[in-house]
């Protein structure tokens, strides 16, 4: 018992007076702040997720057709330059449709 009358509260000590009253001043600002600021925050990151997601698929878009653009000129340029002419176009040689024949089939023969 006669401990506990010469124990300190050494919290008590750290917080008290002028210093105590602006921690709480100072925390009770931010929390309001924060609760104030916090709904504005959310609501902008919606409408910059939206407005991304929607460019971006412009976006997306123009570069796909310009990429399939190039691969199709490519792929050309490839056909064109890499194989040579076949003999049957050198000599423009062109196949006949066939025609096709029926034989009857005989049993007895």
């Amino acid at each position: 018992m006669i401990n506990h009358h010469f124990r300190r509260n050494l919290l008590l000590q750290r917080f008290t007076g002028i210093k105590g009253s602006l921690a709480f001043i100072l925390g009770l600002c931010i929390i309001i702040l924060a609760l104030i600021a916090l709904p504005f925050l959310l609501l902008f990151g919606a409408i910059s997720f939206l407005i991304l997601s929607l460019f971006g698929r412009v976006y997306l878009k123009q570069k796909m057709n310009q990429f399939h653009q190039a691969q199709e000129t490519f792929r050309q340029s490839q056909v064109d330059d890499e194989l040579p002419p076949t003999p049957f176009e050198r000599d423009g040689f062109t196949p006949k449709q066939r025609q096709g024949q029926t034989f009857e089939h005989d049993p007895n023969a």
